[in-house]
């Protein structure tokens, strides 16, 4: 029996959206965790995100909290893809350098496809990756 491969049409009809304070959107990122990580610029996510929340001053230094709509994801099942881009333990409450200067940013998601929506919205934003990327 062979497996039917899902292919997902990051055309320009899905939106997305940062998560905002109100607990039914906090409740998004609830279970989320680590489904990958990208080389970028912090320019690159500013341009594409815009500015990121503050982290928890501990291990995270900077957050984007995002909410994809409208995948092809959503429209099979329901589903909205949550990405939560954030540095871990590398920036200034760590001891490291200022985020400005970081280029490693971790995705959590409950989905592995948070990281490619994160990748599909920067590259259409114009941004672009750094060679180091997974």
């Amino acid at each position: 029996m062979s497996r039917k491969q899902l292919t997902f049409d990051f055309s320009p009809k899905y939106q997305w959206r940062r998560i905002e304070e109100s607990p039914e959107d906090r409740e998004k990122i609830n279970g989320t965790c680590l489904v990958g990580s990208i080389s970028c610029t912090w320019e690159t996510l500013v341009n594409t995100f815009g500015l990121p929340d503050s982290g928890d001053g501990y291990k995270v230094d900077a957050e984007w909290d995002i909410v994809f709509k409208g995948t092809t994801w959503d429209l099979m099942f329901g589903k909205d893809i949550v990405a939560c881009i954030y540095n871990w333990k590398d920036g200034p409450s760590s001891g490291g350098p200022d985020t400005r200067f970081l280029t490693r940013w971790n995705i959590g998601g409950k989905l592995s496809l948070a990281k490619e929506y994160v990748i599909q919205a920067i590259l259409e934003k114009g941004g672009s990756l750094l060679p180091d990327n997974e």
